[in-house]
């Protein structure tokens, strides 16, 4: 009986040690895709893209913290972009290059998935002034 019960014990032991070693290893792969996934951080103005005319509403922001300003295409909600538009925001998201085809400076533009966009300021900053 005794045999019994510590086979018994040592069989739990061994399935739960089995068990959490697949759930560890699950969560490491998990956070390695995570930790694949780059994110990118763009802080700048909202705009409305030349198409917004046509009827399409095509979204950007540029980033004027570099030499040069940058300008992306932004993918996200349309109605908060739209809210956002002539506002200084931080948006973060994964990056992504534009579909080929595309003629106009927004259609050349990379593109950002929005995934968190925050409000800073209702008024954009002025260009940078000239270097003397």
């Amino acid at each position: 009986m005794r045999r019994s019960a510590r086979f018994t014990t040592v069989l739990a032991v061994a399935t739960t040690c089995a068990v959490l070693a697949v759930h560890v290893s699950a969560q490491q792969r998990e956070g390695s895709r995570s930790a694949n996934t780059d994110r990118y951080v763009v802080l700048g103005c909202v705009s409305r893209g030349p198409a917004a005319a046509r009827g399409t509403s095509t979204y950007l922001v540029t980033d004027t913290r570099g030499e040069k300003p940058t300008v992306y295409r932004l993918d996200g909600d349309t109605a908060t972009l739209d809210f956002h538009v002539g506002h200084l925001v931080e948006i973060a998201g994964p990056l992504s290059t534009p579909a080929r085809g595309g003629a106009s400076a927004a259609g050349r533009a990379l593109v950002i998935k929005v995934e968190r966009l925050s409000y800073i300021s209702k008024d954009c900053p002025s260009s940078k002034p000239a270097a003397k």
